[in-house]
């Protein structure tokens, strides 16, 4: 038979790791929780606002969101017409808002003003100021943030 005092020091070990065991399920119900609802520690979720008053026709601007950089091309007057006839300009004909990484792969976008088209920095995919890629090699359209337009404000995140 045990003697009393190692079966209260035994009693005390349980009681212990029941109480670990206790707080690590309450630790992964919030872990949990927060997941499902869509949060994220740093509030990266939360809408973010900037201003393009300073962007000129015809240059870009990179901000972020989520943790990625994000490209904001002010269409000059004459490419934002033309797309419009055509019915490629969107709901803003003026910009164009995407990831600033290209689908082929995945490199930073680099407008070229005098081509009017995206190039991404180390491959051969190229994509037109609607986002679409040139060739048809496999590579798929920019991926494009979920965003709003108030003025000369762009909003990004969620409506």
């Amino acid at each position: 038979m045990l003697e009393t005092s190692e079966s209260e020091y035994r009693l005390k070990l349980r009681v212990a790791l029941k109480a670990m065991l206790g707080l690590a399920a309450v630790a992964a119900l919030v872990v949990a929780v927060d997941f499902l609802v869509g949060g994220d520690a740093a509030g990266t979720g939360a809408a973010v606002r900037y201003s393009l008053a300073g962007v000129a026709p015809g240059t870009t601007r990179t901000v972020g969101f989520n943790g990625r950089p994000v490209i904001v091309l002010h269409r000059p007057e004459a490419l934002a017409r033309r797309l419009a006839r055509q019915g490629r300009a969107g709901r803003h004909p003026a910009w164009f808002v995407a990831f600033a990484t290209g689908t082929g792969q995945g490199c930073p976008l680099l407008w070229e003003p005098a081509r009017e088209t995206f190039r991404e920095t180390c491959g051969d995919a190229r994509y037109d100021a609607t986002g679409q890629p040139l060739q048809d090699d496999g590579v798929a359209a920019l991926r494009r943030p979920p965003y709003r337009l108030e003025g000369d404000t762009l909003i990004l995140g969620p409506r």
